[in-house]
């Protein structure tokens, strides 16, 4: 945009409006895609992700000129119509102004037809309008309105009677593009001025000055420098990873060696001696268990209900726990298996020899099958008792 039509932009006093928009934008937006316009998409770029201000041109052919986030038409914007067609969704509408969802029409939004009068305004959703349309009444008394300003440069807005008041943009027979807001017929906040070539800038204005804020080139340097830091960077810490590698090689070879073999032997002994004092400990308990369940001075209240010493749950509780350490013991080193949260099976590894797999499995078979007889002893009592997770758990080999 050039320096008088920035001028003539802060001092404009608008008289007239043109009657019919006869979709002007979207020729010019197309003439300024012509240049530019990389993968359709003219404006700000930030590390070659679209974010911004900026112009796509959409699946459906119409042209979205406005806000961008993480690489998509996502924002405040206006959609414009391509060639004679309407708005998808919207009969007769040419132009969309309001939120914009990945160059869909999400949330609050406005449609304005050839003419620039408004024909409806509420809400939508995956760019469908969800309130009655065409809207019956409109309380609302903006146009969709364009300007030419008499030096190759045509403004489209927003406005209410003389007053230009929305987001809006400038489009040039150079090919050249300019996004910003009008308030009160004044540019007022960010806007973003794109070069033909596809350049731009951006400049905060406020109460009729304007501040530059950033520009491509600039970014484009701060790229290039990063870049070669971040490429220098990593050069020197490949050298310095390398020279170290080379001095730690040369210097503890031998020692590696020796200290290599004893690593692997003494991991192993360890190994060895863990498992065998888990077995031994775990077998230890498991006979003391066992033996006092079967003389009887495991039970407490010999006058409890079931007889024999303890009630008929002290009972089952006794050898669930037995049966459980058994089960423990035998997957010790294995694999166990549980289904919500409950051992339900699972394998001794081969951590036991045959004749200790053996015997702890008749083990544990017995325990199990006192805990059924228990139950059904209860159970012709009229005492329930819940069965217990290990009386079915099984083992294998």
């Amino acid at each position: 945009m050039s320096r008088s039509s920035l001028a003539l932009l802060f001092l404009l006093v608008i008289t007239s409006f043109s009657a019919r928009a006869d979709r002007w934008s979207w020729l010019l937006l197309e003439d300024c895609a012509e240049i530019g316009a990389v993968d359709g998409y003219k404006g700000q770029r930030v590390r070659e992700w679209r974010k911004g201000y900026g112009m796509q041109r959409l699946s459906d052919g119409a042209y979205y000129v406005g806000l961008f986030q993480d690489d998509h038409a996502t924002g405040s914007g206006i959609i414009v119509a391509p060639g004679v067609q309407f708005l998808a969704n919207c009969d007769s509408a040419a132009y969309y102004v309001g939120k914009v969802v990945n160059g869909v029409p999400q949330g609050a939004g406005k449609c304005y037809n050839d003419y620039g009068a408004m024909i409806y305004k509420g809400q939508f959703d995956a760019g469908r309008p969800v309130d009655p349309y065409p809207s019956a009444t409109i309380d609302d008394p903006h146009r969709f309105v364009n300007i030419d300003l008499d030096d190759g440069m045509y403004l489209f807005c927003e406005a209410t009677d003389s007053v230009l008041d929305g987001l809006s943009y400038m489009v040039g027979t150079d090919r050249s593009l300019w996004v910003g807001r009008f308030k009160n017929n004044d540019i007022s906040g960010l806007t973003m001025n794109c070069t033909p070539l596809g350049d731009w800038q951006t400049a905060y204005v406020r109460d009729g000055q304007a501040k530059v804020q950033s520009s491509a080139t600039e970014y484009d340097m701060y790229d290039a420098m990063q870049q070669v830091a971040l490429e220098n960077a990593l050069a020197l810490i490949d050298e310095q990873q390398r020279q170290a590698q080379a001095a730690y090689d040369l210097e503890h070879a031998e020692q590696r060696a020796r200290g290599s073999r004893w690593e692997r032997f003494l991991n192993g002994f360890l190994n060895a001696c863990q498992i065998i004092g888990d077995v031994a400990n775990t077998a230890g308990e498991l006979i003391n268990t066992y033996e006092s369940i079967r003389s009887g001075s495991f039970y407490a209240d010999a006058g409890a209900a079931g007889g024999g010493g303890g009630s008929y749950q002290e009972q089952y509780d006794r050898w669930a726990r037995l049966a459980e350490r058994h089960y423990n013991s035998l997957t010790n080193v294995g694999t166990r298996v549980k289904q919500g949260g409950k051992d339900v099976g699972g394998t001794s590894g081969q951590s036991l020899n045959t004749g200790n797999y053996t015997s702890q499995k008749s083990s544990l078979r017995e325990a199990q099958r006192e805990m059924k007889s228990i139950r059904q002893k209860a159970r012709r009592a009229g005492v329930t008792i819940k069965k217990s997770e290990y009386e079915d758990v099984v083992v294998k080999y």
